[in-house]
């Protein structure tokens, strides 16, 4: 009888185990996964040209900013401060249908005279095999 509850046992964890398991990424996935960390990394190094790169020429700027108006303030931003950090976490693609998909993670942002942590939405669009941003949003997290 102990060896019957023992086995039983053993097979409630090895099933629970398996269906904890995240299936594998596919290569959109992976790809759109590695997108998010280089535009990242891009402007943690505040290599703007690079930071850029990750908008389409389509990109819809918030706040009535064109484009230019848009790209200009970035540029000025991210190659202001002494440094930036950036981290992102949580990264889940929320909807993938063909060449369009969205994506949204906590991100943390520090820098010499500013920091937050915010959820970040990113709205892409595959152009000639690559991920870009046609458009962002971000909703404060309140840090206790």
């Amino acid at each position: 009888m102990k060896r019957l509850i023992h086995f039983i046992c053993l097979l409630l964890i090895s099933t629970s185990l398996w269906a904890n398991e995240v299936a594998p990424l596919s290569k959109n996935e992976q790809a759109i996964h590695t997108m998010v960390k280089d535009w990242a990394q891009a402007w943690q190094n505040q290599a703007i040209d690079e930071y850029l790169s990750f908008y389409s020429p389509e990109f819809i700027p918030a706040n009535g900013l064109s484009l230019a108006q848009w790209q200009q303030q970035r540029r000025e931003r991210v190659s202001e401060p002494l440094f930036i950090k950036t981290e992102t976490n949580d990264i889940d693609i929320t909807e993938l249908r063909g060449a369009f998909a969205q994506v949204q993670f906590r991100q943390k942002y520090t820098a010499a005279k500013y920091q937050d942590q915010v959820m970040k939405a990113l709205h892409l669009e595959r152009l000639h095999g690559k991920w870009l941003i046609v458009k962002e949003s971000s909703k404060p997290i309140k840090i206790k």
